[in-house]
């Protein structure tokens, strides 16, 4: 099934294109963009990038302004390296920090989540020093849910604890 294009009031989220490789470069070699995220080799992200658009890699998506296309930054759903669901993930480029979008963009991923199935609950996965990361989560109804040793260091898991309306998760039949 082809990734659906995420619209919000501001933005639009689309599948990424070759075109996007530059910019994405652009974006991961701010040392300030990747400074939870640590730093990475340029020849072999351009390699990397390259062919996880090329191949159709699901679920990563790019964020552009309606009012200005070009990409901004990136949303995604991936698998927790724990193996214990999925986590969602943003960054944007420095130039869009400030205007509200990770917010946005983190709630178009929400919603999309929630609609669809097989995503399961989404944790964010954050370095407990990146305030920025921390207030989009919470921005978004999420909460510290747990903690763990993921990336390199020591993590806080946002997530949404569960409600009275929904079943907890050892109560979702397999």
């Amino acid at each position: 099934m082809p990734q659906p294009e995420l619209r919000t009031p501001r933005l639009r989220l689309r599948t990424r294109t070759l075109a996007d490789v530059e910019p994405i470069l652009a974006m991961d070699a701010d040392p300030e963009v990747r400074r939870f995220l640590g730093p990475v080799d340029p020849d072999a992200h351009r390699a990397h990038v390259t062919a996880r658009i090329a191949e159709g890699m699901p679920d990563i998506w790019a964020i552009e302004r309606l009012d200005r296309p070009g990409l901004i930054g990136l949303a995604s759903i991936s698998p927790r390296p724990d193996g214990l669901g999925n986590q969602i993930s943003w960054r944007l480029a420095r130039a869009a920090w400030g205007h509200g979008f990770a917010p946005e963009a983190a709630q178009a991923i929400l919603d999309h989540a929630a609609r669809t199935p097989g995503y399961g609950p989404l944790v964010a996965i954050i370095d407990p020093g990146n305030a920025a990361s921390i207030a989009v989560a919470r921005k978004v109804g999420m909460q510290p849910v747990g903690e763990g040793h993921f990336y390199g260091g020591p993590r806080v898991l946002y997530g949404f604890a569960p409600s009275a309306h929904a079943p907890a998760p050892t109560d979702i039949p397999a």
